[in-house]
Order: structure tokens, then sequence, then C-alpha cells
């Protein structure tokens, strides 16, 4: 994200815009507001809302916020037919093709690619 770059939107009015800079974008914005809405606009790109690399990410998401915020439900032992967080960490697609997919998302519409991303491509 370029230093300089300005976020806008609507908070609480369809009137009043929030402009928001770098840094407050980094520390305040959601993930998924990053993802979907701010990077699409500085990298002049479509959302990955909808697409494969999106539903990966979902799923990704969710089994951290489990563990994380783990319930009671998920430290019980059970059978497989319950889903618990032990279930959905091994059901995940492993995690660092997912974020390699979200990451390609928006490499694509980059003009000067990353150095670091063209070693991985070498690499895997």
């Amino acid at each position: 994200m370029p230093d300089d770059f300005i976020y806008a939107r609507h908070k609480n009015s369809e009137v009043v815009l929030e402009a928001s800079n770098k840094g407050t974008i980094e520390r305040y914005s959601s993930t998924d507001e990053k993802l979907t809405v701010i990077l699409p606009e500085v990298l002049g790109c479509k959302s990955p809302k909808g697409t494969h690399c999106w539903q990966n990410y979902k799923q990704l998401k969710e089994s951290r916020d489990r563990i994380i915020h783990m319930k009671t439900l998920d430290r019980k032992s059970s059978g497989p037919e319950i889903d618990t967080v032990w279930k959905a960490i091994v059901l995940t697609p492993a995690p660092h093709l997912a974020a390699k997919a979200m990451i390609d998302h928006f490499i694509k519409s980059m003009n000067i690619k990353p150095q670091w991303h063209s070693r991985f491509l070498e690499s895997a």
C-alpha cells in the first residue's frame, strides 16, 4: 500500500466520509475489509470475494478464530461426526497454500512484482 494512500468510506452516515491513512488502515481496518475493498482499490483489481481463494481464506480464518476463541464444545472429546475445532483444523486446506492463493490474486494486478514472490515460485 502506498504511504500516501487515503481510504475514504462512509461511517455511520451516507453523507459523512471518514478518511484513513495507511497507519490507520493497518491498525483499525479488518483483514476482510483490507482484502475485499482496500487492496482492490489500491491495485485497481477485482475483489477476491466469491473466488476459490476467498473461500479457502474464510475457512482458514474461521479455523483460526475458533482456536483463538475456543468454546467449551471444542474442548470436549468426540467422534468424527461432531464439528469440533480439531476437525476443522484437519479439514482446512494447507494454510500456506491458502495464503499464497490470496497473495497471487493481488500480485497478478501489480506492475512490479515483489522479488520474494518470484523466488517462492522457483522453490515451489
